[in-house]
């Protein structure tokens, strides 16, 4: 679950240029998702989306044992998606490399998916 959760919060980082120039595009359009209700409706749900997703992994993780129980699944996936969202604009600023940045998000996945009866 661990690995299936890196790659969806990777997939949207700009850690090579073609995701680079798809987040850039994103941005050039980051004032019109403010203005436009069509378009800020679109924007609006795909962080719901992409946290369910990814809690939906902690929660399967917790079943078979890499999370341990007390975690909140739907709370560790809220966080994780808004630090990757944060960290995007980090990259593309150059304030952190895209080495840091996946170094960032595997040290809250390792966090979290530890085995329930470890440390």
């Amino acid at each position: 679950m661990r690995a299936i959760a890196r790659a969806v919060l990777l997939e949207p980082l700009p850690l090579d240029e073609e995701r680079r120039n798809r987040h850039l595009v994103y941005v050039a359009y980051f004032v019109r998702f403010l203005t436009d209700p069509a378009l800020a409706k679109v924007v609006r749900d795909a962080p719901h989306a992409l946290e369910s997703l990814v809690a939906g992994l902690i929660a399967q993780g917790q079943e078979l044992g890499q999370v341990p129980r007390d975690l909140d699944p739907a709370a560790e996936a809220a966080f994780l998606v808004a630090a990757a969202d944060g960290i995007q604009t980090t990259v593309l600023l150059e304030q952190r490399t895209p080495e840091e940045a996946v170094a960032l998000i595997d040290h809250q996945l390792a966090r979290i998916f530890i085995a329930a009866t470890g440390g």
